[in-house]
């Protein structure tokens, strides 16, 4: 059996750092350019993560802080060891060390879409694109993980704002739909901001944000983002989110695509941001395995016609059955209120 991974700091002035820029240089038409001067600052400040195997380097993370949160500046594995978790193990090292941090930042090229696929799994949203300043002009996404939200500045905000007694998040067909007056079912799905709905907030998810960077028109991306602005988004934290989707994935059948994993994605942000209700355009969502007598299901398929957008009840001890979901054009009957309750934010 080969030696295990094993990832530490790097220290300054040492062989392994000296490893560590030898493989930025055979990846610097990628990196792009970083004197030796700023690898060295990172590496005295305790920035520098190696990963290694016996003597040989697989990887390093190298990061700085700006403005309060930590900013990945290097993540890099040699291209012999690409593929084998090395990436996800020094990330997660990082994001162990910054807990203090108030957030982790970073920016990959949009091309770069095995690096993009990594980031939603450790809690990273997309808060934006941008280009980047390489001859190329290379299409840059911007990905953030905050590491607390409990700041007194917006705990005040929080406290001045009006509940709602009905949090509804909504899905990236319906948000789609909303967007695009031309939709099919944008009409039905403005029936959710009628005036007399006042009691309602309707929120999108964290996850929301990996659905609309999915989109291959550019334009689409734009506007999606532009109207991003105009809902709160709830979620999970992070370091809970994969505990939510091991608990979902007892009553739900294995995720196969990327679309799959953002689905359960977006469940697990809508039940624990405290959404009562999770809307969909119709289209069933995947139904529940069955379960031991007595245990709670995920959620029940809702009924209404496709294309409008349904509701899911979300309860209170997890995602499971609740009466048959109405229409937006009609208020939550009595069992709806009493099976699906509030559910505290994690």
């Amino acid at each position: 059996m080969g030696d295990a991974m094993e990832i530490a700091a790097v220290p300054v002035g040492s062989d392994l750092l000296d490893q560590v820029w030898e493989l930025y240089r055979q990846n610097a038409s990628t990196l792009g350019f970083l004197p030796r001067g700023a690898m060295d600052e990172f590496a005295h400040a305790g920035h520098v993560l190696a990963a290694t195997r016996g003597d040989a380097l697989l990887g390093y993370a190298a990061w700085r802080r700006s403005r309060g949160d930590a900013v990945l500046v290097h993540l890099c594995v040699a291209e012999a060891d690409r593929g084998a978790g090395c990436s996800e193990a020094l990330l997660q090292r990082m994001v162990d060390l910054c807990r203090k941090d108030a957030a982790i930042r970073l920016r990959c090229r949009r091309d770069y879409v095995a690096a993009n696929k990594v980031w939603p799994q450790l809690g990273f949203v997309v808060t934006g694109e941008s280009v980047g300043r390489g001859a190329d002009q290379a299409a840059l996404i911007e990905w953030r993980r905050v590491n607390d939200d409990h700041s007194p500045l917006l705990a005040a905000i929080r406290g001045a704002t009006p509940q709602a007694s009905q949090v509804v998040a909504i899905d990236a067909n319906v948000f789609f739909d909303l967007m695009d007056p031309e939709a099919a079912h944008h009409d039905e799905s403005r029936a959710l901001f009628a005036d007399w709905l006042d009691d309602v907030d309707i929120c999108v998810t964290q996850e929301l944000p990996n659905e609309i960077l999915r989109q291959a028109d550019d334009g689409r991306r734009a506007a999606g983002f532009a109207a991003l602005r105009r809902y709160r988004q709830i979620g999970v934290h992070p370091d809970s989110l994969d505990g939510c989707l091991r608990e979902i994935a007892s009553v739900l059948p294995p995720p196969v695509t990327e679309s799959d994993r953002s689905d359960r994605r977006q469940l697990v942000h809508a039940w624990k941001g405290g959404a009562r209700l999770f809307t969909h355009p119709g289209r069933h969502p995947p139904r529940p395995r069955e379960g031991p007598p007595g245990r709670d299901r995920a959620l029940r398929p809702p009924s209404v016609g496709r294309g409008r957008p349904t509701a899911g009840p979300l309860s209170g001890d997890g995602l499971r059955p609740g009466s048959p979901p109405g229409h937006p054009d009609r208020a939550p009957d009595r069992r709806d209120r009493r099976r699906a309750g509030s559910i505290p934010a994690v």
